[in-house]
């Protein structure tokens, strides 16, 4: 049986529930305002403002916002990535008119007061500040502005120490006035829940939010280059080959999901059997999807040392340039990992809710849980290797690195790589 029901109200609100039994009850409101729908000008606003909507409302201090829920046992937070912000709290099934009261009273609500406004800017540009310092979060702020230049998504979720001090209130109301609306507004409930009990309390609650205009993002386009950050105070290169998913990146979304999986989930896995046991040439290695409704990335990160570097390459660039690792106990081994993985998000709350919007709001799909268990028991061979063969080309790769090397240097160890396969 499908428990996974939608209902959309008459503004454009629409409002998804998956009753799982669980004991506790995961609440949330998305809204489609993540960094591919700011303007030049508005770099790290989604951001920034998903941290003002904690400041508090006509009815509420920043304080009560954070004491209220916290008081009944429940979490209550929000993150921002690409495509979407979502406010969330983690609670009992018996808390859910409250809750989704107050998500909708900072979501609708929120006053964004000047002094905080003030305040929070700092507390942002720390964040920015902390983030330079990390060569990890450096070397993936360098892989998205390199792979999509001029566009964007070439843009940091946090902005820049510019594009923040620069951003007013104002600025803010209005972007919140264009983005927070009906048609981009999503609610979602994963636990012991009564589909109608939710779409009423979202009816009470969100009905006088004005329709607005549904937002569409410009397509991304993958841009193939080699970027280096040089900075020789690090003891590791810290490295991402990213290629590009382009045009049936929602057709073949799950199968690259899955194709990750086969290739570098879990200890026993092809990549990291080769590439740490074997070789020895880093402690981390492993493969992700980053996928969208126009396009995607399938990307390797690792980092080694720099005398090591251009046998990694060479290891990465034959390792992805064949398909001999795609056998049937390698996806024995996969289905295995993401069936239990699966089970135990749907056991819970907070993780399937996040799941289940993520998929929505990025990917422009929604899949209950038995429908995803379906679709990895139904995976074969010939999906794997067909979407290998169709998206898993080298040489359209963008490299970049942070860290002891120079992108002469890169380049030349990349052209080496290729050359070996």
């Amino acid at each position: 049986m499908n428990r996974l029901r939608s209902t959309t109200l008459a503004n454009g609100v629409t409002v998804y529930t998956y009753n799982n039994g669980a004991a506790t009850l995961a609440l949330g409101i998305a809204i489609r305002a993540g960094l591919r729908v700011e303007g030049e000008n508005e770099s790290g606003m989604a951001h920034f403002l998903e941290h003002m909507l904690f400041k508090g409302t006509p009815t509420r201090t920043a304080l009560q916002l954070m004491q209220e829920p916290e008081r009944r046992g429940t979490e209550i937070n929000a993150y921002t990535d690409m495509h979407y912000t979502f406010y969330y709290q983690h609670g009992l099934p018996e808390q859910l008119a409250v809750n989704l009261e107050l998500l909708t009273d900072m979501v609708v609500n929120a006053t964004l007061p000047e002094n905080e406004f003030l305040c929070e800017r700092e507390v942002v540009l720390q964040e920015i500040a902390e983030s330079e310092d990390s060569p990890v979060d450096l070397c993936d702020t360098l892989l998205m502005s390199t792979v999509f230049a001029g566009q964007s998504g070439e843009r940091h979720i946090l902005g820049t120490t510019e594009s923040i001090s620069a951003t007013t209130r104002q600025m803010m109301l209005d972007f919140k006035q264009r983005l927070y609306t009906g048609n981009n507004m999503v609610v979602l409930a994963v636990g012991d829940v009564a589909h109608a009990d939710v779409v009423a309390l979202a009816e009470q609650h969100l009905a006088q939010v004005p329709a607005g205009t549904a937002v569409n993002p410009t397509r991304l386009d993958f841009h193939k280059a080699v970027a280096v950050m040089t900075r020789e105070e690090q003891k590791q290169v810290h490295v991402r080959v990213a290629i590009p998913i382009a045009d049936g990146a929602l057709k073949d979304s799950f199968y690259m999901s899955m194709l990750s999986d086969v290739l570098s989930g879990g200890l026993s896995s092809p990549m990291f059997q080769e590439i740490r046991e074997k070789l020895g040439l880093a402690y981390t290695i492993y493969t992700y999807t980053q996928l969208h409704t126009d396009m995607g990335l399938f990307t390797v990160t690792c980092s080694t040392e720099p005398d090591k570097l251009p046998t990694l390459l060479k290891a990465l660039a034959q390792m992805l340039g064949r398909t001999d690792w795609i056998v049937s106990d390698e996806l024995d081994r996969s289905r295995a990992q993401l069936k239990f993985a699966a089970k135990r998000r749907i056991s819970g709350s907070r993780s399937l809710m996040e799941l289940l919007v993520s998929l929505l709001m990025s990917e422009g799909r929604m899949l209950s849980p038995e429908q995803y268990l379906d679709r990895i028991d139904a995976t074969t061979i010939a999906d794997m290797r067909r979407v290998a063969r169709i998206y898993l080309k080298p040489n359209l790769a963008t490299v970049v690195a942070v860290g002891p090397v120079t992108e002469d240097a890169l380049r030349t160890m990349w052209q080496e790589a290729l050359a070996s396969i």
